[in-house]
């Protein structure tokens, strides 16, 4: 500007009078100019941390958003390891539940069996009156009958003890199904807590990375940053300061809002575990009693089919030993034979008759009442505790100690309060720019904002993907 006027205006050169007017000109024009130069400067430099602080909230927003959505991804594989665990194991036990049915369907048939032979025993023993030098065939049949009564019963106790074991392998399954399925909920509980704390970890790490910080720093300064960041730094102080060449204090602090999951919701079985396994521990402790009931039952009547045998054996010798007694009975002038054997058989019956008329009848209504009703009754306990067994219901759950008494289908859903997180950076740089004056620049704050969602946990999406949705 001074040398274009002075151009046009040479001819004044001898005009001593202008050049005292000029000069002040000339000055004002110059600081002007140096003003403009450090404003220009400080506009730059307030520029430049406002890009760093963008910078920064960018990439701790979308770092945190990133290593969070990825925490979501692998919840949503375990969480179908879980669903597939519950499917393999329902399966297991629904075929389990199957077997010990049939067990005890056959057990229902032989015990009514035994109770039916039994009492047609009993109808056999006292179908024929006994006669002195007479088979008595009634003690035969009903030997036969109570045999075949005995050996009925046994079936069943037999069945009863199979479906016994079956029950103590359902049991079994349902313990080691629960303990394992809770603790794989427990750590993934413990996964995403982790996950959490990481997340934070890897969002402050970012947001100072990139907040310009290294080009401000000299190189001893620069490696303490370094050896700061690599100690968590970051997350622990979320706040980095130092002093320039000149003394003055500089500082960039970062905070982040990634939210946690607040619950889980649960989706489990109709039954609790403490309701299952108390059905399963009645069927257990109920089928062996009922088991040893049969059993007994089976004894005491092969020990009534045994003596009515030794009746019938005794009339058969009484009355072939001495054939003249066939016309004179009660005589005890037929044959001293004979009359040993008639006494034999006469004995035989009566005891044999009289434990069979207590013993069987007794035995009789236990096959029929105790028996047949009990296994029933647990037929009932046993289609329950597989009822119970099927996927219905959710429970929200915050921690390990909620779900204990559940049996744990799947995770069906998680509960966040929101599904981004805001990062935001803030720089402050006072003194000067170039020494020439003094410059007090502003602290400088950006927010970025990024979203995690778009996977499912319930149904095993994992399609979480991080982006930026904002800045400011």
């Amino acid at each position: 500007m001074f040398f274009s006027w002075y151009l046009e205006n040479r001819h004044f050169k001898k005009g001593v009078n202008l050049k005292g007017q000029v000069t002040p000109l000339l000055l004002v024009v110059l600081a002007i100019l140096l003003i403009a130069a450090v404003a220009t400067v400080n506009i730059g430099r307030v520029s430049l941390d406002k890009t760093c602080s963008a910078n920064g909230a960018d990439a701790g927003s979308l770092a945190a958003a990133s290593a969070w959505s990825g925490a979501f991804n692998s919840l949503a594989l375990m969480n179908e390891q879980l669903q597939i665990y519950y499917d393999m194991n329902y399966y297991t036990y629904g075929q389990l539940y199957f077997t010990a049915n049939d067990y005890i369907n056959e057990a229902i048939v032989y015990a009514l069996l035994g109770a039916a032979l039994a009492a047609a025993a009993t109808v056999a023993f006292y179908g024929f009156l006994p006669a002195c030098c007479s088979i008595w065939y009634g003690m035969l049949i009903g030997s036969i009958l109570d045999g075949l009564a005995a050996l009925a019963l046994f079936e069943s106790a037999m069945a009863t003890s199979a479906f016994n074991l079956t029950a103590q392998y359902m049991l079994s399954l349902t313990d080691s199904f629960h303990d394992a399925q809770l603790e794989s909920y427990c750590a993934a509980i413990s996964f995403m807590q982790d996950s959490y704390e990481s997340s934070n970890k890897v969002g402050f790490s970012f947001a100072f990375s990139n907040s310009c910080i290294s080009s401000k720093l000299n190189d001893a300064q620069g490696d303490t940053y370094q050896a700061w960041l690599a100690s968590d730094g970051a997350y622990n102080d979320k706040n980095y300061s130092w002093q320039d060449k000149i003394n003055n204090n500089h500082s960039v602090s970062a905070t982040l809002d990634l939210p946690n999951i607040s619950s889980y919701t649960l989706q489990h079985t109709v039954g609790t575990y403490s309701q299952i396994t108390g059905l399963l521990e009645d069927l257990i402790s109920r089928s062996q009693i009922i088991a040893g009931v049969l059993n007994s039952t089976a004894v005491v009547l092969t020990t009534v089919a045994a003596i009515a045998m030794l009746s019938f054996i005794s009339s058969l010798v009484a009355a072939l030993c001495c054939p003249p007694c066939l016309s004179i009975i009660g005589s005890p002038v037929c044959c001293p034979i004979m009359v040993g054997g008639c006494w034999v058989a006469y004995y035989s019956y009566v005891w044999g008759g009289l434990e069979h008329a207590v013993a069987v009848g007794i035995l009789a209504a236990l096959v029929a009442i105790g028996g047949a009703i009990s296994l029933y009754l647990l037929k009932d306990k046993n289609d329950e505790a597989f009822e119970n067994w099927a996927p219905n219901g959710n429970q929200s759950s915050v921690s390990c100690g909620d779900a204990e008494d559940l049996l744990i289908v799947k995770i069906d859903s998680v509960v966040l309060p929101k599904w981004n997180t805001t990062c935001c950076v803030t720089q402050r740089h006072p003194g000067t720019s170039a020494g020439i004056m003094p410059s007090s620049y502003p602290a400088v704050s950006s927010c970025g904002t990024s979203k995690f969602s778009g996977g499912d946990v319930g149904s095993f999406d994992d399609s979480y993907d991080p982006s930026i949705i904002g800045s400011r």
